[in-house]
């Protein structure tokens, strides 16, 4: 028995000497061995677990093992600073995050991380390894060298939802892989090189010796190449914007290789050198399958050398617009110059200068814009639509702003414009004095509701046209002649002697299905249609929109209309949306003022629609000194069969509908 006590003693004393013993650090897998990796400022990693010294200012990095692979998670990790110096004969190359093991690495992407690296050539991460970058997070990386950077024989594998951010200044690519593959599945990727030497290929993503995959993804490169796979690109299910400022947007880099696009939008901007390609597969095949969208420039759109190109999807290259492809001539299209970048919104469509505008809508066609255009010109110039052109521009939630004195922003003269708007939803605030928009800003706060002191910031929602001017008519938009219809945005911030906003005359048509005319003045002195102006011949047509908040001053007697004038022999047809919290302070008719001569009255027909308010305040609605909703000269005429006229304020006892002798005012079956 006495046996059997010790050895029950001993067996204890052994157990507690083991709780109490210090355990050595053991690696997840003996075959691993954890080494040759720097993060940051920290020294050779060796072991698991946190990394301790790394010089960041937010954030973690923590190392752990997973099969064969040594993983390095990164948590809202923040970086600013040299790194590791991995030549000790070149002191300037260094990278934030530096590997050289012997198993491939995979970095875990948590939250927002945010690395730059501030040496002289330095870059964000370089492996001599395989890498693969992966997680639900976003990581920017900014250096002066490659951004990510594998060595030769090693692949790079950005997936599993990730999103990497790349600006680098390389030579050789923001996004280089050396190895076998680089593959993007998965992720979102946008990678730039920008301001290097125009002699250096510089790519924002660069396969340098094998192939490309792009699948499942949505990327955009641009630099003085845009993307190259030297051995092949392969781009499925995904969409792909590609930009070179000076040489191809996408290409193989050796001979008798293929490009091939399956289910996918792929945009794809040749740059300004000679023989460069939007697209170009040398001496290879370069596939469209019937699933794909394919958009390229260059001085040839599509090239394929001596080996061939097979188009079974929607393929079109630029010619003021993008037109389909046509390769028998492909060298008509002449990119605008000031095209440099794509915007982080990916828009395949361009910034346009005001003169590129002008050129691309008096070629007709549909237009989109990318950025906002202001007028910088010396001379006085409205973009102008000449007869026999039909165009559509899609303002996408952009700003189209005159600063000359004395025109318009737009002029309709015999053409045919659509006006729509892709981005209702897109905040602008305008800087207003005296009336006129003098600047925009997309982040600031409204200031003023402006009615009746016309200075402020105002608050635009969706694409405008603003700060036209003229001493005559037409602020905004001028339809001297042709068809001008108006299906979205906003014509803001305009100011003119008649119509603010819209000027229509001479066999003009102005329809309006949508949008808002809104905030434009005819200034403080005399002068009728703060909003629209329709004179003689011209015709306005509305069954939606808004005509909001303009301005039309005017005298008690003979002038006036805030929201809409119209004169002899003009027509004002409205059969829906809204005219109201308009005024004419000094004048008639803060909603609508109807005129006409003899013989030659001016006619509005109400179908349909509201002249109102916004609210049930009494003071919200139109206003004028008389008729504050609807003010009919003698020999004007105005006829009404159905909608509203109510809610409207004058700020004498003069009603909201005032008819004077020799008028026509008919109605029947609607509200007053």
């Amino acid at each position: 028995m006495k046996y059997g006590r010790r050895l029950a003693s001993l067996l204890l004393t052994l157990a507690l000497l083991l709780t109490l013993a210090p355990l050595a650090v053991m690696p997840a897998r003996a075959d691993v061995a954890i080494g040759n990796l720097w993060v940051g400022d920290s020294a050779e990693i060796t072991t698991v677990g946190a990394v301790a010294n790394t010089g960041a200012t937010a954030g973690t990095a923590e190392v752990s093992v997973d099969g064969t692979n040594v993983v390095l998670t990164l948590t809202d990790f923040v970086y600013n600073g040299a790194g590791y110096n991995y030549d000790q004969f070149i002191p300037d190359d260094c990278a934030a995050i530096y590997y050289e093991g012997t198993v491939p690495l995979t970095i875990v992407v948590s939250g927002e991380c945010d690395i730059t690296d501030t040496g002289t050539m330095g870059c964000g991460v370089v492996s001599k390894n395989a890498v693969t970058i992966q997680g639900g997070g976003t990581l920017d990386v900014t250096s002066s060298a490659s951004c990510v950077s594998t060595g030769i024989s090693t692949n790079l594998t950005i997936t599993g939802g990730v999103t990497v951010n790349a600006k680098s200044e390389a030579y050789d690519g923001t996004i280089w892989c050396g190895g076998d593959m680089l593959t993007i599945d998965g992720a979102t990727v946008n990678a730039v090189c920008e301001n290097a030497p125009n002699n250096v290929i510089a790519p924002g993503i660069n396969s340098a010796n094998h192939n490309l995959t792009i699948q499942n993804a949505t990327v955009r490169a641009s630099g003085n190449s845009g993307i190259i796979g030297k051995t092949g690109v392969t781009i499925q299910n995904s969409t792909v914007y590609a930009q070179a400022k000076y040489l191809c947007g996408i290409s193989t880099g050796s001979a008798d290789r293929s490009v091939t696009i399956a289910n996918s939008t792929v945009v794809a901007v040749g740059g300004s050198d000679s023989s460069t390609y939007g697209i170009k597969a040398y001496n290879g095949t370069l596939t469209i399958d019937d699933a794909s969208t394919v958009m390229a420039h260059g001085e040839n759109a599509l090239y394929a050398g001596t080996g061939s190109v097979t188009i079974n999807g929607t393929a079109k290259s630029w010619n003021n617009g993008w037109r389909d492809y046509d390769a028998n001539d492909p060298t008509a299209a002449v990119f605008p110059a000031s095209a440099a970048t794509f915007g982080t919104d990916g828009n395949p469509y361009p910034a346009f200068t005001w003169a590129e505008l002008n050129d691309m809508l008096a070629a007709g066609g549909s237009i989109r814009l990318h950025a906002n255009v202001t007028h910088n010109g010396t001379t006085d110039a409205a973009l102008e639509i000449p007869s026999g052109v039909t165009a559509t521009l899609d303002l996408a939630g952009h700003v189209i702003r005159q600063t000359a004195e004395n025109v318009p922003v737009i002029e309709v003269n015999g053409g045919t414009l659509t006006l729509t708007d892709s981005a209702p939803d897109t905040p602008h605030f305008l800087t207003m004095e005296d009336w006129r928009c003098t600047a925009v800003d997309e982040a600031s706060e409204a200031t003023s509701s402006l009615v009746p002191a016309g200075n402020g910031v105002i608050e635009v929602t969706g694409g405008c046209l603003v700060g036209g001017k003229t001493t005559d008519g037409g602020g905004g938009v001028f339809v001297g002649s042709g068809t001008f219809t108006m299906d979205g945005g906003a014509i803001a911030g305009n100011k003119a002697k008649y119509g603010g906003g819209v000027y229509v005359t001479n066999n003009g048509t102005f329809t309006m299905t949508g949008g808002e005319i809104r905030d434009n003045t005819v200034g403080s002195g005399a002068g009728c249609g703060g909003g629209v102006y329709v004179a003689a011949g011209g015709a306005f047509e509305m069954t939606g929109g808004t005509i909001i908040g303009n301005y039309g001053n005017g005298s008690e007697t003979t002038d006036g209309g805030g929201g809409v004038y119209v004169d002899a022999a003009g027509e004002f047809e409205m059969a829906g949306g809204e005219i109201k919290e308009n005024m004419a302070s000094s004048g008639s008719g803060g909603g609508v003022y109807v005129g006409g001569d003899p013989g030659y009255p001016g006619r509005f027909t109400m179908t349909g629609g509201k002249i109102t308010s916004s609210s049930d305040s009494p003071t919200s609605g139109n206003a004028a000194k008389r008729g504050s909703g609807v003010y009919v000269a003698a020999a004007g005429e105005f006829t009404m069969t159905d909608g509203e006229i109510s809610g409207n304020y004058a700020t004498t006892n003069d009603g909201g509908v005032y008819v004077c002798n020799g008028a026509a005012f008919r109605i029947s079956g609607s509200p007053v």
